[in-house]
C-alpha cells in the first residue's frame, strides 16, 4: 500500500525530471527529495530526482535513470545527492528493484515509458572520489562532498493521510 501511495504522490507532485538545481535550492523545505546520478567511468551519465520513502534510506526514483546500473553493474554505479544537516553530501546506492521499461508511443509519436519506477537504498560511497559537482549556467556551481561516517537517518516523505 505504501508503494502505491508513493507512486500516486509522484504523479501528483510532478517531480520526475525536475532539474537538480530546482530541488537543490528547495532542499531545506523538502529534505526528502534527493538527486540520483548514474556514474560510469567517473562521469555522471544520467541525472534525476527521487525521494526518500523510508528513514533507512530507501529512495523511489525512475527506472530509466537506473537502467544502465541494472544492465551493466560492472561499469555503472549510483550516487545519491543529499542536502541535510551537514550540507551537500553524496552517498552510494544499491539498486533494489526496477520495472522493465515498455516503450509506448503517444498520439503524436513521442515515446513514453510505462511503469517507470525503481527503488534504491542509500549506502556509504565505496569509490575514491571526495567531491562531486557540476557547473550551471551563469557561473554557478553545485558541489557535494563525500559523506563520512555512519549513515544518518533520512527524513522520509510524509504522504497526507498516512500515519507518521
Amino acid at each position: 500500500m505504501r508503494l502505491r501511495a508513493t507512486l500516486v504522490a509522484v504523479a501528483a507532485l510532478g517531480i520526475w525530471g525536475t532539474p537538480v538545481g530546482t530541488w537543490a535550492q528547495s532542499a531545506p523545505e523538502a529534505p526528502s527529495i534527493v538527486g540520483i546520478v548514474d556514474v560510469a567511468a567517473g562521469r555522471g551519465e544520467a541525472l534525476s530526482t527521487g525521494f526518500v520513502i523510508s528513514s533507512d534510506g530507501t529512495v523511489m526514483t525512475t527506472s530509466h535513470v537506473v537502467s544502465h546500473v541494472k544492465e551493466d553493474p560492472a561499469h555503472h554505479s549510483l550516487l545519491v545527492l543529499y542536502e541535510g544537516a551537514n550540507g551537500r553530501e553524496f552517498f552510494g546506492a544499491d539498486l533494489l528493484c526496477a520495472t522493465t521499461l515498455h516503450a509506448i508511443p503517444d498520439p503524436s509519436g513521442n515515446v513514453l515509458a510505462e511503469k517507470d519506477a525503481a527503488l534504491v537504498r542509500i549506502t556509504p560511497y565505496q569509490g575514491v572520489a571526495r567531491r562531486f559537482g557540476y557547473p550551471l549556467p551563469g557561473g554557478q556551481r553545485y558541489d557535494w562532498v563525500r559523506h563520512e561516517g555512519p549513515l544518518p537517518e533520512f527524513p522520509a516523505l510524509h504522504i497526507a493521510g498516512e500515519p507518521k
